[in-house]
């Protein structure tokens, strides 16, 4: 379960990921916070935001025994293995679904 806020900085960082793009990567925390704060402006959206966030739907999966959204079960170097994975994870599941990019285009 997502809460709103989780569930549109998601599309966003994994906007590549509902597109079907062929060898997906996620976004960067910046351009993340960047799009978010133009789809909310004065919202606040910081790179460290968006991170925070995100780092603790994953920390919340992990618990939940989603596996490969940890530093530990990964190893180094982790580069964006961990938000490839959680995007991947959620994708399976159906948490997030193309129709979710609704959230994120304009009318």
């Amino acid at each position: 379960m997502l809460t709103e806020q989780e569930k549109l900085a998601l599309v966003v960082l994994g906007r590549r990921y509902l597109l079907h793009e062929p060898r997906p990567q996620p976004l960067t925390w910046k351009q993340t916070a960047a799009q978010l704060d133009e789809l909310q402006p004065g919202a606040g959206w910081t790179d460290k935001r968006v991170a925070h966030l995100v780092d603790a739907v994953r920390a919340r999966l992990s618990r939940d025994g989603v596996p490969y959204l940890t530093r530990e079960e990964i190893g180094e170097p982790v580069g964006n293995a961990l938000n490839d994975h959680l995007l991947r994870a959620l994708l399976a599941s159906t948490t997030l679904v193309p129709m979710d990019l609704a959230l994120v285009e304009a009318p």
